[in-house]
Protein backbone atom coordinates (compact mmCIF):
# COMPACT_ATOMS: atom_id res chain seq x y z
CA UNK A 1 0.00 0.00 0.00
CA UNK A 2 1.37 3.40 -0.93
CA UNK A 3 -0.05 5.20 2.07
CA UNK A 4 2.45 3.63 4.40
CA UNK A 5 4.06 6.06 6.81
CA UNK A 6 7.24 3.94 7.11
CA UNK A 7 8.13 4.58 3.44
CA UNK A 8 7.21 8.28 3.35
CA UNK A 9 8.41 9.17 6.84
CA UNK A 10 5.31 11.28 7.42
CA UNK A 11 3.12 10.13 10.35
CA UNK A 12 -0.47 8.97 9.93
CA UNK A 13 -3.10 11.61 9.32
CA UNK A 14 -0.42 14.26 8.79
CA UNK A 15 0.55 12.55 5.54
CA UNK A 16 -2.78 13.60 4.05
CA UNK A 17 -1.75 17.27 4.06
CA UNK A 18 1.92 17.55 5.12
CA UNK A 19 4.90 16.17 3.23
CA UNK A 20 7.80 16.78 5.61
CA UNK A 21 9.09 13.48 7.02
CA UNK A 22 9.88 13.21 10.72
CA UNK A 23 12.30 10.33 10.15
CA UNK A 24 13.80 10.80 6.67
CA UNK A 25 16.70 8.37 7.15
CA UNK A 26 14.41 5.60 8.40
CA UNK A 27 11.97 6.24 5.53
CA UNK A 28 14.83 6.05 3.00
CA UNK A 29 15.95 2.74 4.50
CA UNK A 30 12.38 1.43 4.30
CA UNK A 31 12.10 2.51 0.65
CA UNK A 32 15.40 0.74 -0.09
CA UNK A 33 13.92 -2.40 1.45
CA UNK A 34 10.75 -1.94 -0.62
CA UNK A 35 12.85 -1.59 -3.77
CA UNK A 36 14.31 -5.05 -3.11
CA UNK A 37 10.82 -6.58 -3.37
CA UNK A 38 8.61 -7.35 -6.35
CA UNK A 39 4.97 -7.16 -5.27
CA UNK A 40 2.44 -8.01 -7.95
CA UNK A 41 0.18 -5.07 -7.06
CA UNK A 42 0.64 -1.63 -5.49
CA UNK A 43 -2.43 0.16 -4.14
CA UNK A 44 -1.69 3.88 -4.03
CA UNK A 45 -4.09 5.44 -1.55
CA UNK A 46 -2.00 8.54 -0.90
CA UNK A 47 -1.14 10.38 -4.13
CA UNK A 48 -4.65 11.79 -4.67
CA UNK A 49 -4.66 13.22 -1.13
CA UNK A 50 -1.11 14.56 -1.07
CA UNK A 51 0.55 14.95 -4.49
CA UNK A 52 3.86 15.89 -2.80
CA UNK A 53 4.02 12.30 -1.55
CA UNK A 54 3.13 10.76 -4.92
CA UNK A 55 5.12 7.56 -5.44
CA UNK A 56 6.51 9.02 -8.70
CA UNK A 57 8.25 11.82 -6.77
CA UNK A 58 10.61 9.56 -4.82
CA UNK A 59 13.89 9.49 -6.74
CA UNK A 60 15.07 6.40 -4.91
CA UNK A 61 12.07 4.43 -6.26
CA UNK A 62 12.09 5.68 -9.87
CA UNK A 63 13.99 2.76 -11.41
CA UNK A 64 12.07 0.20 -9.35
CA UNK A 65 8.69 1.74 -10.19
CA UNK A 66 9.30 1.54 -13.96
CA UNK A 67 8.31 -2.12 -13.56
CA UNK A 68 4.70 -1.13 -12.75
CA UNK A 69 1.78 -0.12 -14.95
CA UNK A 70 -1.46 1.54 -13.88
CA UNK A 71 -4.30 -0.97 -14.21
CA UNK A 72 -7.16 0.67 -12.34
CA UNK A 73 -8.34 3.76 -10.52
CA UNK A 74 -11.10 4.77 -8.14
CA UNK A 75 -11.84 8.21 -6.71
CA UNK A 76 -9.19 7.69 -4.02
CA UNK A 77 -6.86 4.88 -5.12
CA UNK A 78 -4.63 4.01 -8.07
CA UNK A 79 -3.84 0.35 -8.65
CA UNK A 80 -0.55 -0.61 -10.30
CA UNK A 81 0.43 -4.09 -11.42
CA UNK A 82 3.88 -5.41 -12.12
CA UNK A 83 4.25 -5.43 -15.90
CA UNK A 84 6.75 -6.54 -18.49
CA UNK A 85 8.54 -4.16 -20.83
CA UNK A 86 6.16 -4.87 -23.73
CA UNK A 87 3.15 -3.59 -21.73
CA UNK A 88 4.67 -0.38 -20.33
CA UNK A 89 3.29 2.95 -21.46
Amino acid sequence: LWDSQPVTGVPADRHLSISTPVAPELAAANRAELARTTPTFIADGLSFFNPKLDIHRFDDLKDWFTNYCEVGKTQMTIIYRRCDASRRN
